[in-house]
């Protein structure tokens, strides 16, 4: 019952750098001293994996995709590049920001995410003396976020109806808009953001082109001698070539197939940048599947072994795929666990398994199974952040079967989780062979093989990754012990 793991368009990854620069990374020699000075000020010494390889392609004002597990960095993938140009631009036009008109635009799916983004935004421009401000519903009146445009900022974080809705206000401007920055891209063109999207991309594409027109203008006169051309372009991140029109960076943890080629037909010429691990599971997180039966039982064991491994003040966070589910754990577990306040869980939903970065979260627990393998590991990717390590565990239907199974393989042989599915139509062979297996030690075995061993063997002698415990139904059933 119980299964332990561990975890035609210009396209990079981890595994085209040279091994050496994977071990030393270091920052791009085209960043300004003023930001790199910054990015160590806030303990970023040197560039993850993603960042090392995004930012040859976004520093020289490439519109990019950047695709990269959980918890590798992406935020500041595309802050640097977006910051860092903005900042070389107002050194070449003596242009600052106007009031309503900021130059970027970052647009997130929630405001959860967007108050993420706009803590590391603000502690990064901080240094920079760039103004961030967020919009978002519910986080301030329309009327106090009219009166921060009006003030000035360069860089506006926004979810996009409340980016709309003070666009049609007059309060907010595309007209200087240069860097679109889209968080979990994915999440944002295929589940109900897409006719939001699609406006503010015109409306910024149409208002850019003025803009670059202008651009280009200014940096024909600048560049009038051959002696200062040669100096900017070797003292800039922008190429000669580069005309100042808008430039998109995308980035998401997870992408299908279908939401790739929206992506890429919304945003023509665009750039894929993406790690090798991407869609497979954090080597650091220790996974476990549990078959449902005594549902709250389960719960409370697995959070007890969490609580005696990780410790008293040990986060954890429980999915369920609905709110009515969401409330049913919460109060049964309000009443019988935490009257003390020993032990810290969230029950949430899918709304909190995108992007968010909760550094102190121990485990994850799937009350509900995802539907998808992609949500899948969006959830699991709440823990063991940035390499550490985690606990996942997941209580499996007979519904659900099919699913963990694919999984449990995938993770076993170490293959990505891109293309698991739980359709039935899909899978074929595979459902057949997985309604004649059964799930014991963690490993799916044969019936036949377990009916075989069962003649030769008069009783099943339980291993220590096992204790066995009768059922609601009077029948002997194996439970997992929590394994590390």
């Amino acid at each position: 019952m119980l299964r332990t793991a561990r975890a035609s368009q210009d396209v990079k990854t981890v595994s085209q750098i040279p091994k050496k620069s994977q071990e030393a990374r270091t920052w791009c020699p085209e960043l300004q001293p003023l930001i790199l000075n910054a990015l160590k000020q806030l303990g970023f010494d040197t560039p993850t994996e993603i960042q090392a390889l995004s930012l040859p392609t976004t520093l020289r004002g490439k519109s990019t995709l950047l695709l990269a597990e959980t918890g590798t960095g992406k935020t500041l993938s595309f802050l640097i590049p977006a910051i860092t140009r903005l900042k070389m631009l107002e050194s070449l036009t003596n242009k600052r920001s106007l009031p309503n008109r900021p130059r970027i635009l970052i647009v997130v799916p929630t405001r959860e995410l967007g108050e993420q983004v706009l803590a590391i935004a603000k502690s990064l421009c901080h240094h920079i003396k760039f103004k961030v401000e967020g919009f978002f519903g519910g986080s301030g009146t329309l009327s106090k976020q009219k009166k921060s445009l009006q003030a000035g900022c360069d860089i506006v974080i926004g979810t996009p109806t409340r980016v709309i809705q003070l666009s049609k206000l007059g309060a907010l401007y595309f007209g200087d808009i240069r860097f679109i920055a889209i968080d979990e891209a994915d999440t944002m063109f295929t589940q109900g953001f897409e006719n939001e999207l699609d406006k503010i991309i015109r409306a910024t594409t149409s208002a850019s082109r003025k803009a670059a027109e202008i651009h280009r203008q200014v940096m024909k006169i600048r560049l009038s001698s051959e002696e200062e051309a040669q100096m900017l372009q070797r003292s800039t991140p922008f190429s000669m070539g580069d005309d100042g029109s808008l430039q998109f960076l995308l980035s998401a943890a997870t992408i299908r197939l279908d939401a790739e080629k929206i992506v890429t037909k919304k945003i023509p010429h665009l750039k894929i940048v993406k790690t090798d691990q991407l869609h497979h599971i954090p080597t650091g997180i220790v996974q476990n599947f549990i078959e449902r039966d005594v549902l709250l039982d389960q719960v409370r064991y697995c959070l007890t072994k969490v609580q005696k491994e990780s410790g008293d003040t040990a986060s954890i966070l429980i999915f369920c795929n609905t709110r009515a589910g969401c409330s049913f754990v919460h109060e049964q577990l309000k009443m019988q666990m935490f009257v003390d306040g020993q032990l810290q869980a969230l029950v949430c939903t899918d709304i909190a398994a995108r992007g968010l970065d909760i550094p102190q979260v121990k485990a994850v627990i799937n009350f509900d199974m995802p539907a998808s393998s992609i949500d899948y590991i969006h959830r699991i990717g709440r823990t063991g952040r940035a390499g550490g390590r985690g606990y996942a565990v997941s209580l499996v239907r007979p519904e659900n079967r099919i699913l963990a199974q694919r999984i449990d393989e995938a993770v076993r042989r170490k293959r990505s989780l891109e293309a698991i599915t739980a359709t039935k139509d899909v899978l074929g062979s595979f459902e057949r062979k997985a309604m004649s297996t059964k799930m014991i030690g963690g490993h799916y075995k044969s019936i036949n093989s377990l009916r075989a061993k069962s003649k030769t063997h008069s009783k099943f002698k339980p291993t220590k990754h096992l204790w066995f415990e009768k059922g609601s139904d009077g029948r002997m059933r194996a439970t997992p012990r929590w394994n590390v």
